[in-house]
């Protein structure tokens, strides 16, 4: 998950109940699969011209638009390519404060409304998920658990989670049970092309033992305890700190980040103690970070 603590006000945000003009384009697009960092530019300026067309032809869905993509790179993983920071986050906050708790200000495993107000930060704060289809699936069965015990509309799913699940998140972790989803928005409070990094390290974490492997003796034997409780207190902003697997996959996303040392990045002040180091340990083992080629204008 990409988060930022301060997030730019120029994003706007409706009401997940707003009325809209009804269209039979689908909300969520599976299309080929994608070597990711060769072609994430290209994707992206693709997807732009696609979404430019259904709003000029007023063909726009109403349920927010998506196209979802399987990475060659790390099998079972999915990338979903949104539109916004609001449809993404009205599809994926409420399973993401679900599995994760914490930043949303409830334990795990809790369904909370779309009134609730770490719902709404995680709207505003959340610029990219990574989320497995396992957990994706408890939390569609929960959600519609709690929606017929409670007969409350706040915590029903929405039109956009309806869309995402029975369109695309269904389908693939019922086809793919070690599926991961990894998620970005084309408009948000972070650059695009960084939240594409930060999530397909999370990809890589999940999914490649090797790598996984690797992190998890670095954290082990290469921090002091000290450090390890700084990150984990730096990372408690927006993570459940007692979750240790948790903890593990966030450092090395942050750590070897694209911008791992901007203003506003959680570790950025332990990037030069261990991002070289991590680097040469990963080397040894013959494994890199992903890498996304883009034009350095871009980046």
């Amino acid at each position: 998950m990409s988060f930022r603590s301060l997030v730019a006000q120029f994003v706007v945000f409706s009401f997940v109940g707003c009325a809209s003009s009804p269209s039979t384009t689908p909300s969520f697009v599976r299309s080929e699969s994608i070597e990711i960092s060769k072609n994430a530019l290209e994707w992206n300026r693709a997807f732009d011209k696609t979404v430019k067309e259904h709003r000029l032809r007023a063909t726009y869905p109403h349920s927010g638009f998506a196209e979802c993509r399987e990475t060659k790179e790390i099998p079972d993983t999915f990338l979903c390519l949104f539109n916004s920071q609001e449809e993404m986050g009205y599809a994926l906050s409420r399973a993401s404060c679900f599995i994760e708790g914490s930043f949303c200000g409830h334990p795990k495993g809790t369904v909370v409304g779309f009134s609730d107000p770490g719902f709404r930060a995680a709207i505003l704060q959340i610029n990219g998920y990574d989320l497995k289809g396992s957990d994706l699936l408890r939390f569609h069965k929960a959600a519609l658990k709690k929606c017929e015990e409670v007969k409350e509309p706040d915590f029903c799913l929405n039109h956009y989670e309806n869309r995402a699940f029975q369109d695309f998140i269904i389908p693939m972790a019922t086809q793919s049970p070690g599926s991961v989803l990894i998620t970005f928005a084309r408009f948000s409070a972070q650059p695009w092309n960084q939240t594409l990094v930060h999530e397909i390290m999370h990809a890589q974490y999940f999914q490649d033992k090797k790598y996984s492997e690797v992190v998890d003796r670095f954290w082990k034997n290469e921090l002091t305890e000290t450090d390890r409780e700084n990150i984990r207190k730096a990372l408690s902003k927006a993570y459940d700190p007692k979750d240790e697997h948790l903890m593990i996959n966030e450092f090395q996303a942050y750590i070897l980040q694209t911008d791992a040392q901007a203003p506003a990045a959680l570790l950025r002040d332990f990037v030069p103690r261990y991002r070289s180091r991590m680097m040469k340990k990963m080397s040894e083992a013959g494994i890199r970070p992903i890498e996304i080629q883009l034009p350095s204008a871009t980046k």
